[in-house]
C-alpha cells in the first residue's frame, strides 16, 4: 500500500480499510513507516488548516457620489479586501433584497461585485448594502445615495 492509497481511504472511508503492511495475522493494525507517518500528519495538518482558518472575509468600503441629478447613472464596486473566493455576493435597497432589472444592473465577478443605477430618480434614493460571504463568514457595507430631483437645481 502506498500513501495515496492510504490517504484516499482516510478522506473517503471506504468499507474496507487498506491492506496492512506487516506480516502479522491480525488486521487490526496498521504498520506505517516513518516518512508515510509524516505524509499523514502532513495531509492531516492541511485539512485542519482550511477548516480552522481565521482568515475572515472583508469588503472594501465604497461610497456613492455626491449630489446626484435625477437621470444621472451612478456604480458602486463592493471588491474582496481580505479573505478567499469563491464568494458570494448580495445588494440590499433599505434591507430588502436587488436584483437586476431595467433600471438597476448588477454584475458579479469572483472577487467583486458592480452595482449600476440607470436613470436615477428621487425613488432611488436609500441605504444600499453590498453583502459579501463566503466559508469563513460573511461581511457587509452600507453606503447611502442621496438624489436630488430636478426642481431642486
Amino acid at each position: 500500500m502506498d500513501t495515496l492509497q492510504f490517504v484516499r481511504w482516510l478522506i473517503h472511508r471506504t468499507s474496507r480499510p487498506p491492506p496492512v503492511l506487516s506480516n502479522r495475522r491480525s488486521s487490526k493494525y496498521l504498520l506505517l513507516d516513518n516518512c508515510k507517518i509524516h505524509w499523514i500528519a502532513f495531509c492531516v495538518f492541511m485539512c485542519f488548516r482550511e477548516v480552522f482558518t481565521d482568515e475572515k472575509i472583508r469588503i472594501q468600503q465604497f461610497h456613492f457620489p455626491p449630489n446626484v441629478k435625477e437621470g444621472h447613472k451612478v456604480q458602486v464596486m463592493c471588491s474582496l479586501l481580505e479573505g478567499d473566493t469563491p464568494v458570494h455576493f448580495t445588494w440590499q435597497k433599505n434591507e430588502v433584497s436587488l436584483m437586476s432589472s431595467n433600471n438597476v444592473n448588477i454584475v458579479t465577478h469572483p472577487d467583486f461585485s458592480r452595482l449600476m443605477i440607470n436613470d436615477v430618480d428621487v425613488q432611488s434614493s436609500g441605504n444600499y448594502t453590498c453583502i459579501a460571504k463566503n466559508n469563513q463568514g460573511q461581511d457587509s457595507y452600507t453606503a447611502h445615495l442621496a438624489v436630488r430631483g430636478k426642481g431642486l437645481e
